[in-house]
């Protein structure tokens, strides 16, 4: 494979690439979201106008946190989601970076809204929940929204080629986070003002971290984990790539925050 798209991946660890998501697909993503919500607005006269919006939506619904968890979790699993991951430009974009046969591991849609550093994520790697079955695996990192000062992600150009490190859980906010340390000999690019049609790829040990919002808009983002089931020769022994219990926690984010807030107290 000698693509300018694949060179660029294999030694940066990312990609950012325009105008590559379907907008009709990733609308009709946005009107189920809407359509999940809805039954549980108590004003039933709303304008259209607040009908249709989804972060006025989503912060009358987080008033309540259990109903909050529960929609967001009800979201991840939309089905307009797989839709759009094997779309045709999407399939065409991981063939451009070596992927033979394509395989589907994960989907999910965070909102990071302003202000708001609950869920800021620290310096880490995405090692968590996902069954990676090669070191080609890849995180799709699409906007659903836009807007200034919303933020957007740091990541560090080559940190890909340490693989998998050891992560500990903060005793800040119970996120799970890699020392500073390891950064050192990478080159940190900050990803801004991606546009809704645009996303970013990167290797899920790529070192990353969440840039605050700032704006006034929630930062929505669509999420996937992909793998190459063609780098996988392991499988006779294992399922995953490496022994994920030697690097992070299976403990849920909750989990992890009240064991934090147990220890602060």
């Amino acid at each position: 494979m000698n693509s300018a798209d694949y060179k660029k991946f294999e030694k940066k660890g990312y990609l950012i690439k325009k105008n590559i998501i379907n907008l009709d697909l990733l609308n009709d993503v946005k009107l189920s979201m809407i359509k999940i919500m809805l039954p549980y607005i108590k004003n039933k006269k709303l304008p259209n106008k607040k009908n249709n919006d989804i972060d006025y939506l989503f912060n009358q619904i987080s008033r309540n946190k259990k109903l909050r968890s529960n929609i967001y979790k009800t979201f991840y699993n939309i089905f307009g989601i797989n839709r759009l991951l094997y779309d045709k430009s999407l399939m065409n974009m991981l063939k451009k970076i070596g992927y033979k046969l394509p395989i589907f591991l994960s989907s999910d849609i965070t909102a990071i809204e302003p202000d708001n550093k609950k869920y800021l994520l620290n310096l880490h790697q995405d090692l968590r929940g996902i069954p990676y079955t090669s070191f080609r695996s890849a995180i799709i990192w699409a906007p659903m929204s836009e807007g200034e000062l919303t933020g957007g992600i740091n990541i560090y150009e080559g940190s890909h080629k340490l693989g998998p490190i050891k992560h500990k859980i903060s005793e800040v906010n119970g996120h799970e986070y890699v020392e500073k340390k390891f950064t050192k000999n990478f080159k940190k690019i900050t990803v801004e003002n991606l546009k809704v049609g645009d996303c970013l790829i990167f290797s899920p040990f790529c070192l990353h971290s969440s840039i605050p919002n700032f704006g006034k808009k929630i930062r929505w983002t669509l999420r996937y984990s992909v793998d190459d089931a063609h780098n996988t020769n392991h499988l006779d022994k294992n399922l995953h790539i490496f022994d994920k219990s030697k690097y992070t926690t299976d403990l849920t984010n909750d989990e992890r925050r009240k064991l934090v807030e147990k220890k602060n107290n």
